[in-house]
């Protein structure tokens, strides 16, 4: 599968938009991840670990973007650890994201759990383009 196809899958010759997972519990940031990329992705949304965890059992998703540091409920860590013990997720790319704390960051990059980190406050550029690479080195479908 080429680059582009990792990108759109063709439905009965439609582009049928890639499906992202995003855990956050803040709300201007989740606005601000759904306008960077609504318009090449369908955006859905979990504000704690249990109702990502519930959404990840009844959807697909190409790609999670996972908030390390949630309010409530269990921790953004446990969340991604749980999710990728899901038969399907095992090779999903999970991206994660924090502005609490660089330690989480160091926690999370010694679980080999994440194929990106970003520190919070999110930059639109960086944001679009780590999403567009990982997707498209990632073998998904």
């Amino acid at each position: 599968m080429t680059n582009k196809n990792k990108m759109e899958k063709s439905h009965k010759g439609e582009k049928e938009k890639l499906k992202i997972l995003v855990v956050e519990d803040d709300k201007s940031i989740i606005r601000k991840i759904y306008k960077f990329l609504k318009d090449k992705y369908i955006i859905d949304f979990a504000i704690d670990g249990e109702s990502a965890i519930e959404k990840a059992r009844s959807n697909k998703y190409c790609l999670i973007l996972m908030d390390l540091h949630l309010d409530k409920g269990i921790s953004g860590l446990q969340t991604t650890k749980l999710i990728k013990n899901m038969n399907p997720y095992r090779d999903v790319p999970i991206i994660a994201m924090t502005e609490k704390d660089r330690e989480y960051f160091y926690e999370a990059a010694d679980t080999n759990l994440f194929e990106g980190l970003l520190y919070k406050p999110l930059g639109l550029a960086f944001l679009i383009t780590l999403v567009q690479n990982i997707l498209m080195s990632a073998d998904i479908f």
